[in-house]
C-alpha cells in the first residue's frame, strides 16, 4: 500500500522517545531496561504537520531479543504531556512499531530499532509514513434515461501517483456506477460518455470535473439536462434506436413531477421531440408543443 511520508516523531515534533538505562529505574539485576516515552498531542498549525489530522493515540509495541511476546502501550488525549515507561525490558536488541489512530483506524505508522544495554543510554527516532486511506468514488445520474451511458474516466490527483483508467456503464432507467475506493483529497475527472441506443452509438467528450475524496466518498453527480445538451441533434436517431419500453419507463418516471418533464422534453431538438410523438406508447404523456413557449416566457421573465 502506498505511504505518504509524515514526518519524524523525536524532539520538536508529536512523541519523544527515550530508551536505555541511565536514570531509568535500572533492575537490580542489571540484565534489564526500561523505555520511556512522553506522548503530546497534535498541536493546531504545528503538530499536525508530524502526524495525520484526526489521530487521537498512539499504540507503541516492543519486541525482540529476549521478549517472547510484544509489549504494547498506549497513549490517548488523556496523557498528553505525560511520560510513560515501558520497564522490565530485557538487554539486546528490540525493534519498536508505532501505530498513529484514529479510534480503531489506523492512520500512519513507523518502525525502528534500539539496543537495551545495562548502563547505557541509547535513543530510538520513529518516521511517521501516513497509511493511504481510500473511500467509494461513483457517478451518479440524477434521474434515469432510456438508454445505457457508458463512462471512459481518466482520474488524477492527490494520493494518486499515476492517472487511474476505468470504463464503467449506468444502463437504461438506472442512475449510479461504482468507478472504485480512491484515496482522500482533490481529483480531477476526465471523462468519454456514450451513449448507447440499440445499434446506435454517440460519444461527447465534457469539460473535466473536479472531485474531492472526503471521509464519506465522493460522487461525479450529471444531471439529465448536462446529458440532454451534449448530445443535442443526435438524440433523434439514439431515440429512435432506443427500446420502446425503456422511453416509456422514463416519461412515466417524470409524470410525478410534470415540471420536470416539460423542462426536460422542450430542451429535446424538434426532431427528437417529433419522434417521441411518434412512440404510440408515450405520445399522450407528453406536453403540448403550445407549452414550449410559455415556459420560454416564464423563463425571461424571471430572467428579468
Amino acid at each position: 500500500m502506498n505511504k505518504r511520508l509524515m514526518g519524524k516523531l523525536s524532539a520538536g515534533l508529536a512523541l519523544l522517545l527515550m530508551t536505555g538505562c541511565q536514570d531509568l529505574a535500572l533492575n537490580s539485576s542489571g540484565s534489564k531496561g526500561s523505555v520511556r516515552f512522553r506522548f503530546e498531542m497534535p498541536k493546531a498549525g504545528f503538530a499536525l504537520q508530524a502526524i495525520p489530522a484526526g489521530t487521537n493515540s498512539f499504540e507503541i509495541e516492543i519486541s525482540g531479543e529476549g521478549m517472547s511476546t510484544p509489549r504494547k502501550e498506549t497513549f490517548n488525549q488523556a496523557d498528553d504531556g505525560n511520560t510513560k515507561t515501558i520497564s522490565e525490558l530485557p538487554i539486546g536488541s528490540k525493534q519498536i512499531v508505532v501505530k498513529a489512530l484514529k479510534g480503531t483506524e489506523l492512520l500512519a505508522n513507523g518502525t525502528s530499532s534500539v539496543t537495551i544495554a545495562a548502563g547505557k543510554t541509547a535513543s530510538a527516532e520513529v518516521t511517521l509514513a501516513e497509511v493511504l486511506r481510500v473511500r467509494p468514488v461513483s457517478i451518479k445520474l440524477e434521474e434515469p434515461l432510456p438508454m445505457d451511458l457508458v463512462f471512459k474516466t481518466r482520474i488524477t490527483g492527490q494520493g494518486l501517483n499515476n492517472p487511474f483508467e476505468k470504463e464503467v456503464t449506468i444502463a437504461a432507467d438506472e442512475t449510479e456506477a461504482r468507478l472504485g475506493d480512491f484515496p482522500l483529497g482533490a481529483k480531477e475527472v476526465q471523462f468519454t460518455i456514450t451513449a448507447v441506443a440499440g445499434s446506435k452509438r454517440v460519444s461527447v467528450t465534457p469539460e473535466p470535473r473536479n472531485i474531492t475524496v472526503s471521509e464519506s466518498g465522493a460522487s461525479l453527480d450529471i444531471s439529465a439536462g448536462s446529458v440532454i445538451s451534449s448530445f443535442g441533434n443526435d438524440l433523434e436517431s439514439l431515440l429512435s434506436s432506443a427500446d420502446s419500453l425503456k422511453v416509456l419507463t422514463w416519461i412515466q418516471t417524470l409524470r410525478a413531477r410534470p415540471a420536470r418533464l416539460r423542462e426536460l422534453f422542450f430542451m429535446l431538438p424538434p426532431a427528437a421531440r417529433q419522434r417521441l410523438r411518434q412512440n404510440p406508447l408515450v405520445s399522450s404523456f407528453l406536453p403540448e408543443e403550445s407549452e414550449a413557449s410559455a415556459t420560454t416566457t416564464r423563463r425571461v421573465t424571471v430572467s428579468r
